[in-house]
């Protein structure tokens, strides 16, 4: 399955210092979430620019990955965004890289 690799802190509404713990992270791309044409932020409202049309992961997935790194920042996550198994993040493709 085809994955990214966090390359710098995402744009987003979360603190700087949770979305600085994505980075160098391997999450793996949602196939089933490829269309990203209606986004919101994180916290409602407009997403960040930066991540339109940018690589689909699933939520849960991600955040479990993350809590591997920063328990903190997954329970940042977890504490304000309600995340279900069809939850989708959004990372613009400039903060990242593909991988395989």
């Amino acid at each position: 399955m085809p994955s990214i690799k966090i390359t710098s802190a995402p744009a987003g509404q979360a603190p700087l210092e949770v979305r600085q713990q994505w980075v160098e992270l391997i999450l793996p791309l949602d196939a089933a979430r490829i269309d990203t044409r209606v986004q919101v932020g994180v916290l409602g409202g407009a997403p960040s620019l930066e991540n339109i049309d940018g690589y689909p992961v699933n939520a849960a997935r991600a955040v479990e990955i993350l809590a591997a790194k920063s328990p903190e920042a997954a329970a940042w996550w977890r504490t304000n965004v309600p995340i279900s198994g069809s939850t989708t993040f959004v990372f613009g493709k400039q903060f990242c890289e593909l991988v395989d």
